[in-house]
């Protein structure tokens, strides 16, 4: 279930990608816009994909297993 929420997390992002790229063209933008637009902004949202899922992970992985300070 951890490793499917962080999944969830990383593609969420790259659906705001695809959402904004979209939402551009039903504003009027030309499709050879849109996709210089798609075509810069996509070496940045893979990697950012890739963090929110490894964040989204190891942020369910610390409050499952107590955090690094447990006191126990």
């Amino acid at each position: 279930m951890k490793i499917l929420k962080s999944l969830l997390a990383g593609t969420s992002s790259i659906l705001v990608f695809i959402a904004v790229i979209f939402s551009l063209g039903f504003i009027g933008y030309t499709i050879p816009f849109c996709a210089v637009v798609g075509a810069y902004l996509l070496p940045l949202v893979i990697p950012l994909s890739v963090v929110f899922t490894l964040c989204t992970l190891l942020k369910l992985h610390v409050n499952v297993s107590g955090g690094c300070c447990d006191q126990s």
